[in-house]
């Protein structure tokens, strides 16, 4: 899981704020993937938790997955003005 595996990839210790980017990158690549190729939400998400080694309860995927959502809310929001000034 990689979220192990970048802990065991310092020695074991605690994250490093590589490691916290290393999973933020990591997630928001993989919510970008799984909406590009249209997988069920709730199935991305199990395997998204189980990836990163995070239990079935907690939002951690919701956290990792903010910036992906407001890169593609901005995206969309500019098609929107882009489209409105005619520049579409």
């Amino acid at each position: 899981q990689l979220g192990r595996y970048a802990a065991s990839a310092q020695g074991g210790g605690q994250l490093t704020h590589t490691n916290h980017a290393l999973r933020h990158d990591w997630n928001e690549r993989f919510v970008e993937l799984a909406g590009e190729r249209g997988w069920d939400p709730a199935e991305a998400d199990k395997d998204q938790k189980y990836a990163m080694g995070w239990s079935s309860g907690p939002k951690m995927p919701e956290r990792y997955a903010k910036r992906a959502i407001r890169k593609r809310a901005n995206g969309r929001i500019s098609a929107m003005q882009r489209k409105a000034l005619g520049d579409a």
